[in-house]
């Protein structure tokens, strides 16, 4: 028994020897329990004070929340910063908010998470945002109350056997009674309950100061102020010691805000009344709520409790150890000990089960919504980018930006080493016209992974169906921050499977991936339909993201918010069609991409020119001469070759003039197109400034401005990025032919066999010749009559292009075009350059301009022509033998002759070739939605008008096909009256010129001396032989077709006549001779069979002989000397007629390639000539 009673006695003596060190257990988890409660339900707190166990922990968390919280304006004192000097740090999960942030040692952590929350949610604009407590709050906090006075007094039953014995009444509260007990229980529940306040309170204040130091930065920085620059000043503080920072607590950056702001002496801080207007207004809209709804006197009434509630519990706490230390009975111990374990287990399986329904709906946040859906990030369509197979990227923080300010936040997709990129265009093609229904949009994501590098473009077609991959690539535009993706959305293009991509292989990833993708595109379209143009997002008091539990629907989140706006978003329609501005801004696009189609097919149309061109010279002059022995060039190979080289640089010369004149002439259109459509896109989505708005009105209306200030800088970039580009491509452009072209001259320069200093000089013009362009265009547009602002534009393109000059076609046949008013006009753009000067008789516009015209231009080379040819003649006075001299000076002149006639020529094709990019300088080229000059200068166009300028085509044959080609048939009238030289023309095969339509072509090109047409066969005739008699008249040679037809069966490319009506098809040739005798003709011709036959007459005179029988075997064309006798040729100044008709009985048809004029004389050897030999 005995031994009993000692072993009881120890145990109890045990107990009471270390019950002060007992309660030390359960501390620090208590500690972190109360610091999380907010987090994880007020449960956490509620149970805590149930046990003895751990008292000393809800004292120690109460003791750092009350110091945390402590901020006193007028000491500049942050307890939070006295706290981590103290080295303690409050635990817990929400807790630590209240504290500086340990990466961030001058803020609080509640201030790096809102900086990060408004990153990972793209919000820019914080002045939209407003944040308060969650609905619910209140309620919550009479919970978190009334439970922790129910779990609490339970706390009091382990020491009912100590104070009171079985043998004794009812002891009193104090010394020995329950008031010990009570002011533990009460003085915890007090601490747990008030520390839940001043946190809440706290952290809302925190965030809300800090929203609105962010919001009164940027308005100020807006306003051009330098807030940190001038509180500085005016405290007198070093940048290194700044009081104004982002990295510093915002309590304490306002607080230096106010004394600068109260300081009398207004200087002392620029912008004095700005700055206080913009305090005055944001403290309004963020802090008012807060003040109006929390007394001033509660946070010193919050302290005062939470420092009663720490002495009680720390009174309470010693005065039970003494209680259990002195228990009367030997088993009170004991019995506590046990009942004190018991409740602690009790409070670990309360933490352990953490119910759901306990837990705060945390804080809210509220998002006012931009009032318009994003613009598209690219001016193309769909079919477009699949045609290019390349297009503009937005980085994810600049969509997601724009993107949220419309939809409010939605959940961020990040992955490590991820990239992504995105595409909102419209769907389908861009002859999607201006009157029709706007288009839906279409989203494609580009994934970039930074370690493999490589990258996959995704899309779906529609909410149900999968992505469609395609593999993709970046590239990074140069001299800018802008990307583009390089992809091939053909039939046959790199289309791919999920499992060909680490990334897209990944189930998870891809069910992410796929979230987000929905996730924009129902935001967008459930937004449309949003009135309200709010949007409230909770975060937990952790400033994380609320688990799926707790994320219900937005419009329960806001404590006593408005719902109708998510009340209507529930009710969207799901419409996914795009803006009016979205289509401005494609059409704008469209525009900007004929803008450079159209460019290059007049680049590449150049080429072709230039290269048929340089052909034709070359046939006609060969440079590359070879000699026989003791054989040297003569003087007219020499110069002869030379002005072939000259022609060529003059043709090139103004070709490149007119090329950048046209250049010069759109990049204004496009300038002064977009800034229309960046008018209508900033007019139909930002409303109207009102001077009489309400404060929350203009507040909003500075949200929408700053969003329309980034507007207009990206839709300003990217006109720049565009002409830059052109500009660019312009450049290499021009600097690729010429030197393709100097390389060329070049190489006949140096394979000449003999020596010509002139080589020298014509390689100089040509390297001269990008400086020679553009001092020209700085001389032509500082002339008078210039606009200040088409001068400065165009001064800025001639320094990056080269050259920008206006050249108008004078003296060119292309006159009797205008003059025809059923032809197609040539001077769309020019309907003001006629404008006549009353006063000074000048010309008005364009013209006023001009510093030379191709008129002005052929007479300057006609002068260096005649220039050249009075070199040569002076060459030959070094000639002794004057025989040879009289030859050579005769030569000499008939070379200066077809050198004369080649530049006329050349300079008649040039006026035409203005006209037709005088043309193009209208807007209406870039901005209708069809324009027949875009046919007209479209790809298979130019092939065809490539061939209308080939001498070869001299005898034109016209289908329907052809003239479809070019566009139609105002298209061919312009093409045929803007080409070369033809003789004939056949199109008995096409229906779709009318009479009188080629009869305008005839009437144009004076050249026409036949058609062959089903309409208008007696109208055409006369006009034909209008032109014959002009010719005659003149002493011109020419030609009379009739009843023929054109083919090139035979002989593929180079077209020929046929005759194949017996007795009908004839051909007269008009001819003058130069003195009395016998004269040839050459006729390259051919008879299909031998029994076919053609008779020649002349003068009424029939020629005999078998002629075109050489070849007829063989269906192939000769040469063959016709001899014209000089009894039937007529007297010196009248003009011969040379017939050629198909015989009646001829069997077959009879083919005519070329009849070579002028004829030439039969030289016969006289008496004195062989005596003189």
């Amino acid at each position: 028994m005995s031994d009993s009673v000692n072993f009881g006695g120890t145990i109890t003596g045990g107990i009471q020897d270390i019950s002060a060190l007992l309660p030390l257990l359960g501390t620090e988890q208590c500690e972190k329990h109360v610091g999380s409660a907010l987090d994880r339900g007020f449960l956490y707190s509620s149970v805590t004070p149930i046990s003895i166990f751990g008292s000393l922990g809800i004292v120690r968390a109460a003791f750092n929340i009350l110091i945390a919280s402590l901020n006193i304006q007028r000491y500049r004192f942050l307890g939070a910063t006295k706290l981590s000097d103290g080295g303690f740090t409050p635990n817990g999960i929400v807790a630590p908010m209240i504290a500086l942030d340990p990466k961030h040692p001058k803020r609080f952590l509640v201030e790096t998470r809102l900086e990060a929350m408004l990153t990972e949610e793209h919000i820019e604009n914080v002045e939209d945002l407003t944040v308060s407590w969650g609905k619910g709050i209140l309620w919550w906090n009479f919970l978190l109350i009334a439970f922790t006075l129910v779990i609490a007094s339970t706390g009091l039953v382990p020491y009912i056997r100590i104070i009171n014995p079985d043998h004794v009444s009812l002891k009193a509260l104090f010394p020995l009674g329950f008031g010990f007990p009570i002011l533990r229980v009460v003085g915890s529940g007090l601490c747990v309950n008030v520390a839940q306040f001043l946190i809440q309170i706290r952290v809302l204040v925190l965030l809300k100061t800090r929203l609105l130091f962010i919001t009164i930065d940027r308005l100020a920085m807006e306003a051009g102020i330098d807030l940190e620059s001038e509180i500085n000043t005016n405290m007198g503080r070093k940048r290194s010691k700044s009081a104004w920072n982002s990295e510093l607590a915002s309590e304490k950056c306002i607080w230096a805000l106010r004394r600068c702001l109260a300081k009398s002496d207004t200087e002392s801080l620029e912008d004095h009344l700005t700055v206080k207007d913009i305090y005055a207004s944001q403290y309004k809209r963020q802090m008012e709520s807060i003040d109006t709804r929390i007394p001033h006197w509660m946070g010193p009434l919050l302290v005062f409790g939470l420092v009663l509630g720490c002495l009680s519990t720390v009174v309470g706490y010693i005065g039970c150890f003494y209680l259990i230390q002195h228990s009367e009975r030997s088993n009170g111990p004991l019995l506590w000990l046990v009942l004190e374990t018991l409740l602690s287990v009790s409070r670990i399986l309360v933490w352990a089960i953490n119910p759901s329904w306990d837990d705060s709906k945390g804080i809210v946040f509220e998002l006012q919504l931009a009032s318009h859906a994003p613009l598209i990030t690219c001016s193309k369509f769909e079919g477009d980018i699949a045609h290019d197979g390349v297009a503009p990227l937005m980085r994810s923080n600049r969509f997601l930006e724009e993107v949220v300010a419309y939809t409010g936040p939605f959940p961020a997709f990040v992955v490590p080493d991820v990239a992504l990129y995105y595409i909102l265009t419209a769907k389908g093609g861009s002859e999607t016209k201006n009157d029709e229904t706007p288009p839906p949009g279409i989203l494609y994501v580009v994934l970039s992974d930074h370690k493999e590098q490589t990258s996959r473009i995704l899309f779906k077609e529609g909410h149900r169906k999968a992505f469609a991959i395609y593999i993709s690539s970046l590239e990074p535009v140069p001299g800018s921050t802008a990307i583009n993706v390089k992809v091939d959305f053909s039939k046959e293009g790199r289309k791919t499977e999920p499992r060909t991509h680490f990334l897209t292989s990944d189930p998870v990833f891809m069910t992410q991936l796929e979230e987000h993708y929905d996730e924009i595109n129902s935001k967008i379209q459930k937004q449309r339909s949003n009135m309200e143009r709010k949007a409230f997002f909770g975060k937990t008091w952790a400033m994380q993201k609320p688990t799926e539990d707790d994320d219900g629907d937005d419009d329960n989140l806001a404590d006593g918010g408005d719902d109708k706006g998510q009340s209507v978003v529930k009710d969207h329609r799901m419409s996914g069609s795009l803006t009016a501005e979205d289509m401005a801004y494609l059409r704008q696009g469209q525009v900007e991409r004929r803008f450079h189609d159209m460019f290059r097919q007049l680049e590449e149309w150049i080429g072709l020119f230039m290269t048929l061109y340089t052909k034709e010279l070359l046939q006609d002059v060969p440079t590359d001469l070879v000699f026989k022995k003791d054989e040297s060039v003569t003087i007219v190979q020499k110069y002869e070759a030379n002005e072939v080289e000259f022609l060529l640089i003059e043709c090139r010369r103004i070709f490149e003039l007119l090329l950048l004149s046209t250049a010069g002439k759109w990049d204004q259109y496009v300038k002064r197109d977009h800034a229309n459509m960046v008018t209508a896109v900033l007019d139909g989505t930002f409303k109207p400034i009102d001077p009489h708005q309400d404060a929350s009105t203009a507040r909003k209306q500075h949200s929408e401005e700053i969003r329309k200030n980034k507007m207009m800088m990206r839709l300003a970039d990217e006109l720049e990025s565009l002409l830059e580009k052109e500009t660019q491509t312009r450049r290499e452009n021009l600097r690729n032919r010429l030197t393709a072209q100097t390389e060329s001259t070049d190489q006949r320069v140096q394979g000449r066999q003999y020596t010509d200093p002139v080589g020298e000089a014509i390689m100089n013009a040509w390297k001269a010749l990008p400086t020679d362009i553009t001092s020209e265009a700085a001389e032509t547009f500082e002339s008078p009559g210039t606009s200040d602002e088409e001068t400065d534009s165009v001064a800025k393109s001639a320094s990056r292009s080269g050259s920008v000059v206006s050249l108008s076609a004078t003296h060119s046949r292309s006159a009797s075009i205008k003059e025809d008013a059923k032809a197609p006009s040539s001077s769309g753009s020019r309907r003001g350059s006629e404008e006549i000067d009353e006063k000074k008789g000048s010309v008005k516009s364009d013209s006023a301009r001009v510093v030379k015209t191709v008129a002005s231009r052929r007479a300057e080379f006609m002068a260096g022509l005649d220039d050249r040819h009075r070199a040569a003649e002076k060459e030959l006075e070094n000639y002794k033998d004057s025989i040879e001299k009289t030859k050579q000076l005769i030569e000499v002149k008939e070379m200066h002759a077809r050198c004369r006639k080649r530049a006329n020529q050349l300079f008649s094709r040039l006026e035409a070739q203005t006209a037709e990019f005088e043309d193009l300088h209208t807007n209406d080229v870039l901005t209708a939605d069809t324009h027949e000059l875009v046919d007209y200068w479209s790809n298979t166009s130019l092939q065809e008008r490539r061939r209308l300028q080939d001498r070869t085509q001299q005898y034109l044959r016209l289908t329907n096909a052809s003239i479809e080609s070019v566009g139609g048939r105002q298209n061919m009238l312009r093409a045929l009256k803007r080409s070369q030289e033809f003789s004939f023309i056949d199109i008995h095969e096409s229906n779709l010129l009318t009479g009188e339509e080629l009869k305008s072509v005839v009437e144009s090109v004076k050249s026409v001396a036949g058609v062959t047409s089903p309409e208008g066969g007696q109208e055409i005739y006369k006009a034909v032989m209008a032109n014959v008699r002009a010719a005659v008249g003149m002493h011109r040679d020419m030609f009379l077709y009739r009843r023929l037809f054109v083919t090139d069966q035979y002989r593929s490319g180079r077209p020929y006549l046929l005759f194949g009506i017996r007795g009908a098809s004839f051909c007269v040739v008009y001819f003058y001779i130069q003195t009395r005798c016998d004269h040839t003709v050459t006729l390259r011709h051919c008879v299909t069979t031998n029994s076919g036959k053609v008779n020649l007459k002349l003068n009424g005179h029939e020629l005999t002989g078998s002629w075109g029988q050489t070849q007829a075997v063989q269906h192939n064309f000769a040469n063959e000397d016709i001899h014209l006798p000089n009894d039937h040729l007529r007297d010196v100044g009248e003009h011969n007629m040379l017939e050629i008709i198909l015989d009646n009985e001829s069997v077959g048809p009879y083919w005519l390639s070329d009849v070579f004029l002028p004829v030439q004389p039969v030289q016969v050897a006289t008496i004195s000539d062989t005596t003189a030999t």
